[in-house]
């Protein structure tokens, strides 16, 4: 049995590790910290903007077919995008943990400034086209949900007044996380659910995106039946609740595979032999060992998740110091925060071939190293918003080929 080793605990990493087992490897997976799902919708995006200045693509995997050869998704081909997209659903699914949507066309979910945001795939929790929404219910001296503002704009964007409405909790713990912990509670979530019946029975009812984490689908339905309406999360500040039941449902498939975890593991350089990489180096706390592999698959992701890191101006990989493509010298970031070109720095990444290897001068590095999600040179993640579809394809490709041995 080939043993692979994936270096990163996100979307990507699980994904590859899930693929590996799942192809009859022997995988372990090093994470470092919780990752950054918790600033995230939970929604995957695939593709919503190719072009800087362009509107949102109607059809995602259509549109992968106009990207440069250099993207991710050219890579791995728009087959293999639509094979991880319906195997997410699968594996999550099994987790009830459910998805709505396939890539073909784009979902429209409401934020939290009333406006529409477009993705591939949603949770079922937030699985209703804004049009349809006839409240926009607040949650009393919860900060990070506006309803009347929601309201406001969603009415004009859809030509019809939305209602607004305040449901006030008992004392207690009001963020996000302890909303979420409460409405555990049968008690809790029935005295919403008493609330919308008096208030608004029969309706559409967009709330903060605060149902619990286990189980989120179960009181949302008990809430439905008990109101005669339709409940609908809307993403909003972190932490994301929606988030933290996505990478819950992949860890607990992942060790349903039988995927090693080894937590708090940062991997801090190769162990060579004969040109060949046949380990890692891992320090956890002050104890550094070597774990021996056949394969590794590294999705340390970029910035944010560490797999690149920046010193006196320069950008490097932070494992194996892999090349970088990209970006070479100059600001980091745009001016504006905001800036539909999208900042310098997320253009840079790792460049590979055509089986995920990473590349140097022409050739791979090394053949039983794989790259996969953000860390991948020839896109924008954040400004194509494409982070989610490149993490699952190229993960369940790279975990695959890692565990098959294929170069």
């Amino acid at each position: 049995m080939r043993r692979v080793l994936v270096i990163g605990g996100g979307i990507a990493g699980l994904t590859a590790a899930l693929s590996a087992a799942r192809a009859g490897a022997d995988a372990t997976l090093l994470q470092v910290g919780q990752g950054a799902h918790h600033l995230f919708s939970g929604c995957v995006d695939v593709l919503t903007y190719p072009q800087a200045d362009g509107e949102a693509v109607a059809q995602p995997l259509t549109a992968l077919a106009d990207l440069r050869d250099d993207h991710p998704y050219a890579k791995v081909g728009v087959e293999a995008v639509r094979e991880a997209l319906a195997e997410f659903k699968q594996i999550v699914g099994e987790q009830d943990l459910t998805y709505v949507g396939d890539g073909e066309n784009q979902k429209r979910v409401l934020t939290a400034m009333g406006t529409f945001r477009h993705t591939a795939l949603t949770p079922a929790t937030m699985a209703i086209d804004p049009a349809e929404i006839d409240v926009v219910c607040g949650l009393a001296h919860f900060r990070n949900f506006a309803e009347s503002m929601i309201a406001a704009e969603l009415s004009r964007r859809i030509g019809r007044p939305v209602k607004t409405l305040l449901f006030t909790l008992e004392k207690g713990r009001r963020d996000a996380v302890g909303i979420s912990s409460r409405l555990r509670r049968e008690e809790e979530f029935s005295a919403l659910a008493e609330f919308l019946a008096a208030e608004a029975k029969g309706a559409t009812v967009a709330l903060p995106a605060v149902l619990p984490v286990e189980n989120a689908e179960a009181i949302k339905a008990q809430i439905e039946e008990h109101f005669g309406g339709r409940l609908v999360e809307v993403p909003g500040l972190p932490p994301s609740l929606a988030g933290l039941r996505l990478m819950k449902a992949l860890r607990r498939a992942a060790l349903d595979a039988s995927v090693a975890s080894v937590p708090n593991a940062r991997a801090i350089g190769p162990v060579e032999e004969n040109g060949r990489i046949v380990g890692i180096n891992v320090q956890t706390g002050n104890v550094s060992r070597e774990l021996r592999t056949d394969a590794i698959v590294l999705a340390t992701g970029h910035l944010v998740g560490g797999g690149l890191v920046s010193a006196r101006g320069r950008l490097r990989e932070a494992v194996f110091g892999l090349p970088l493509r990209g970006w070479s010298r100059g600001p980091f970031f745009a001016e504006r925060f905001l800036a539909t070109e999208g900042h310098p720095v997320l253009q840079a990444g790792v460049p590979v071939d055509a089986h995920l290897h990473p590349v140097k001068d022409g050739g791979a590095v090394c053949r039983n190293l794989y790259a996969c999600g953000d860390i991948l040179a020839g896109f924008d993640p954040y400004r194509e918003r494409s982070g989610g579809g490149v993490a699952l394809s190229t993960g369940m490709v790279a975990g695959r080929l890692a565990a098959r041995g294929e170069s």
